[in-house]
């Protein structure tokens, strides 16, 4: 008994000394600040992830105009045909079409989506694929026409101002194919391929990422960089002025449609005009314009009057509340790296034409 009091006892002693020995190893939580992003911050980032997306999709559409000769060169090569009849077949007029058609989906279509996708969008709710507001079918479409009609003027212009200093600029759009089945293909690479394929990507997927931060914004900064894309002095200005009113259109209607149909009236017009007018005199042919020209301006002005009076507030657009300025939103945009890289790239292809 008493051993045993003893051994309690020593152990009482161990217990207490351990005690007095062992750390204060209470735990003591240690805070990392965290920065928090402001309102304008999250913006700014925003806009900034938008001008990658856009800037670097464009340059990959640049991209495969340099490449798609050395693909279709190598194409030929497998094939067994040899250089000199590759070449001439992809001169011949007829062939050089269908190669627009490929081109035109290729350039338009695939750098978008992968690159829009891996940015986190998703395609059908970034690209307003409704029905339009059919209150605005009609107006829009005639103001669309007879806007888009005198902004072929500003081509004529561009051509003016470089003869006037003795420049010859002189883009080559190449020859139209002959007979029925030429004008077909023609059409379809002019009039129907490019006005889906672009509105698909700069009307859809460009104006439609950019609209939350103001349609305003998205109408601006999307038509520039169509603008850009169009590669030469000459059609720049003109891409832009249409990029404006598609852009309107589109956000005015809710749906890339309308727009899609004007554009492709507008390119459609082109086409049958240089068949028609084929042979005919220089005169001759500035009248049909002409007459184009004034039909298409009571057209328009027809538009603007049925949209006045059926929406007061007809030719105006959202405003979205931000915390950054239109200012600051254009700066953030077209200050992105890739947005200069692009503007540098479209502007030395539109200079190397003076040459």
């Amino acid at each position: 008994m008493q051993e045993n009091n003893q051994n309690n006892y020593q152990n009482s002693d161990f217990l207490e000394e351990t005690e007095e020995n062992t750390p204060n190893t209470q735990f003591v939580p240690v805070y990392i600040p965290v920065k928090v992003q402001t309102p304008l911050e999250k913006e700014k980032k925003q806009i900034r992830k938008n001008a990658l997306l856009v800037g670097l999709s464009c340059l990959l559409m640049t991209g495969i105009t340099y490449i798609w000769g050395a693909v279709y060169f190598a194409v030929m090569s497998a094939l067994g045909v040899p250089y000199e009849q590759a070449y001439k077949m992809a001169n011949d007029p007829f062939v050089l079409q269908i190669l627009q058609i490929i081109i035109s989906v290729l350039m338009f279509t695939l750098p978008f989506i992968i690159v829009f996708k891996l940015g986190g969008y998703k395609i059908s709710r970034t690209v307003m694929l409704d029905s339009p507001k059919k209150e605005y079918n009609l107006p829009l479409i005639l103001m669309g026409i007879g806007f888009c009609a005198f902004a072929n003027i500003s081509v004529s212009i561009a051509g003016s101002i470089f003869s006037g200093f003795g420049i010859d600029y002189n883009v080559d759009y190449g020859e139209n194919p002959n007979g029925i089945l030429g004008f077909l293909i023609s059409f379809i690479s002019t009039a129907i391929v490019p006005a889906l394929v672009e509105e698909f990507a700069c009307r859809g997927l460009m104006l439609g990422s950019l609209k939350k931060y103001g349609e305003g914004f998205a109408i601006i900064a999307s038509s520039a960089i169509f603008g850009l894309i169009h590669g030469n002095f000459e059609q720049i200005p003109f891409a832009f002025l249409i990029g404006i009113i598609l852009g309107f259109i589109t956000v005015k209607s809710g749906s890339i449609w309308l727009a899609l149909i004007i554009h492709s009236f507008n390119n459609a017009v082109s086409v049958v005009m240089s068949y028609i007018t084929k042979g005919m005199t220089d005169d001759l042919q500035v009248i049909i314009y002409n007459i184009y020209l004034m039909v298409a301006l009571i057209i328009g002005i027809l538009g603007i009057v049925i949209l006045s009076r059926r929406d007061e507030n007809g030719f105006s657009v959202k405003n979205v509340k931000t915390d950054c300025s239109e200012w600051q939103k254009n700066k953030w945009f077209f200050t992105h790296p890739t947005i200069i890289i692009l503007v540098c790239v479209c502007l030395i292809e539109s200079i190397l034409f003076f040459f």
